[in-house]
């Protein structure tokens, strides 16, 4: 006798209950019952725990080492697992590595005990360049989702803002500094730490990342968390590029 195929029909997504048809196609049917998927849904966020080794990273861009002359933002959808900073200093995100400023051009970290995040800059040649910082609102809740942005002017402001839209932005401080030319990075741009190995990371989930330039210009790095799916361990960026997960961060 010939081969037949099989129409196979499961009840309630049990394998051991099933009939068989033969002379039909072979189908297969999930039940109401079925826990299977064969879809794995979307994320919301990358949630980081607060490790040293807990980010999401992407290599330097001759974009990004362009933009260090010229004034530029950064705008971060996200929401701290506390808006109070702990006993020391963590990192929102940069481009710093474990051996201070070297290839280094800026971080973003929150002070110790308190609500204040801050920018800091790499002057060229791997000197501290200027450092400021403001205080993000008393009313905000552990776990709350807002954007915080920071903008570099290119020579001497560093002003921060807040929203809970992306569109409509409330200073937070403006802050008169000394600049003057910053480093060319060659580290990588790190979202939910430091370095990556030394600083304090920080515990969050991020749902987008912007940087852009100039100000209120165009997206030259970013990612956005809804563009992958629940344990991806890459994102497609916003400008091409792709972010990779390190340690214990992850798309959830």
């Amino acid at each position: 006798m010939g081969r037949h195929s099989e129409l196979v029909r499961w009840y309630r997504g049990d394998p051991s209950q099933r009939a068989v048809i033969p002379g039909k196609k072979q189908i297969v049917v999930l039940g109401k019952g079925s826990t299977s998927s064969p879809f794995v849904p979307a994320a919301s966020a990358l949630v980081t725990t607060g490790s040293n080794s807990g980010v999401l990273s992407t290599p330097t861009t001759a974009a990004l080492n362009s933009a260090m002359a010229s004034p530029w933002e950064i705008r971060i959808l996200m929401a701290a697992a506390n808006w109070v900073c702990g006993a020391v200093n963590d990192y929102v995100s940069g481009q710093i590595g474990s051996s201070g400023f070297t290839g280094a051009a800026w971080y973003i970290y929150r002070g110790a005990t308190t609500r204040q995040i801050a920018l800091g800059l790499v002057n060229a040649g791997g000197g501290a360049g200027p450092s400021a910082g403001a205080n993000t609102p008393a009313g905000w809740a552990a776990g709350s989702l807002h954007w915080v942005r920071v903008t570099w002017n290119g020579s001497t402001n560093i002003s921060w803002y807040w929203s809970d839209d992306g569109s409509t932005w409330t200073l937070l401080q403006s802050n008169t500094v000394s600049g003057g030319a910053l480093n060319t990075p060659t580290q990588p741009v790190r979202v939910g730490g430091g370095d990556g190995n030394v600083y304090q990371g920080m515990a969050s989930s991020f749902r987008r990342f912007e940087f852009r330039t100039p100000i209120a210009g165009a997206i030259i790095c970013g990612f956005d968390a809804t563009q992958t799916r629940v344990g991806a361990l890459t994102c497609p960026g916003l400008a091409g590029e792709t972010w990779t997960v390190n340690g214990t961060a992850s798309f959830q």
